[in-house]
């Protein structure tokens, strides 16, 4: 393994790591960067391509694969990068994954084998700082705090949140415990029509999943709660 430059970029959430990332390697001739959900991809893949020719940038998740003949970056879930690309920068975000019991060997292997040419940069929590530490090369902590304060609002009822309200649920047993309690009935995507969907599971097809997200953050009207299980 060849000693290249790597910088660690850790904190807890909203602090900027992923901005930090994307700009990072976008100074470079060429990069790429590795996500934990394939929606997070897709969503700095759509920001990328609205600030550079969409012919440079390439996305590449388990059920979307983009790739342009001339790509020169490439956003990735951490599964899917191609591991034999030589690029001036390499990312990996929420490198904390690596203690996870069933991901974890994916995020280990990157953490210990994949680098950049010039730079490599590590995103996550702060757990993760002693593993990094004992990696026998040249390495920069940057430690962020959070851009924005988390408050603690005290118990909810889950049938009496607010519109624009994301509930995030890690497992099917749990997506379906909850929705019931959220009062209104489940309408369906018929005819690439959406109608108020708020009730998402990782196996709906890419058109639902980015016309849902979109909905939910863009639109007055559309979607006015998700339960989603982004595992």
């Amino acid at each position: 393994m060849s000693k290249n430059k790597i910088t660690a970029v850790l904190g807890p959430t909203n602090t900027g790591k992923t901005f930090l990332a994307i700009e990072t390697m976008l100074s470079f001739d060429s990069g790429m960067i590795g996500f934990p959900l394939r929606l997070l991809a897709r969503e700095v893949y759509d920001k990328i391509i609205k600030k550079i020719s969409s012919d440079k940038v390439a996305l590449i998740t388990g059920e979307e694969k983009i790739i342009p003949p001339n790509a020169k970056y490439f956003l990735c879930t951490v599964e899917s990068m191609p591991i034999n690309k030589h690029l001036d920068f390499v990312g990996i975000d929420e490198i904390q994954m690596c203690a996870d019991h069933e991901r974890g060997h994916i995020f280990t292997d990157r953490l210990l084998n994949l680098r950049g040419e010039k730079l490599t940069m590590f995103m996550g929590s702060s757990t993760i700082k002693n593993i990094v530490n004992k990696l026998n090369e040249d390495t920069e902590f940057i430690n962020r705090e959070r851009l924005s304060k988390l408050t603690y609002v005290g118990h909810k009822k889950i049938s009496r949140i607010n519109r624009k309200t994301a509930i995030i649920a890690f497992s099917t047993e749990e997506v379906y415990a909850i929705y019931p309690t959220v009062g209104e009935n489940l309408d369906f995507i018929q005819n690439n029509q959406l109608k108020n969907i708020k009730f998402l599971y990782r196996k709906l097809d890419q058109f639902s999943w980015q016309y849902c997200n979109k909905g939910f953050f863009n639109f007055k009207n559309y979607i006015p709660k998700i339960i989603a299980n982004f595992n």
